[in-house]
């Protein structure tokens, strides 16, 4: 339920003088292969709300911000496979499984997405997305 997870979300960064999540969600479940995705895992027993509240990165960001979390920045997988990941990284990647479809692979990766909150500006400044 999403309200639980942002009852949580909240908790941990109202409880915490310093704290970072990364969590990984669907996004996208409006467009064609996002209702297939959201359908498919339906069947499976797996409703997935959240991506319904809360469909695009922005939403996920302002999600976040809601539930107390000051910082918080979000990539879907695709961004992060290219942008993120070093060139080194990508190509041993590459060299590991022959893409034979990666037109697939890259909308799969477009429908996932990271996001990275901390609750103060210290915490795990490092990190970024």
């Amino acid at each position: 339920n999403a309200n639980d997870g942002n009852a949580l979300l909240q908790w941990l960064a109202d409880s915490f003088s310093s704290a970072a999540i990364l969590t990984y969600e669907q996004i996208k479940p409006n467009d064609a292969f996002g209702k297939v995705m959201v359908e498919n895992l339906k069947k499976r027993g797996c409703v997935l709300e959240t991506v319904l509240k809360y469909p695009s990165l922005e939403s996920q960001i302002q999600r976040y911000n809601d539930c107390h979390w000051s910082i918080a920045n979000a990539k879907d997988m695709l961004s992060v496979y290219n942008n993120v990941l070093d060139a080194s990284e990508r190509k041993r990647i590459e060299r590991l499984e022959f893409f034979d479809e990666i037109e697939e692979w890259r909308l799969i990766q477009a429908h996932y997405m990271v996001c990275l909150a901390r609750n103060n500006e210290k915490t795990l400044n490092r990190l970024k997305l």
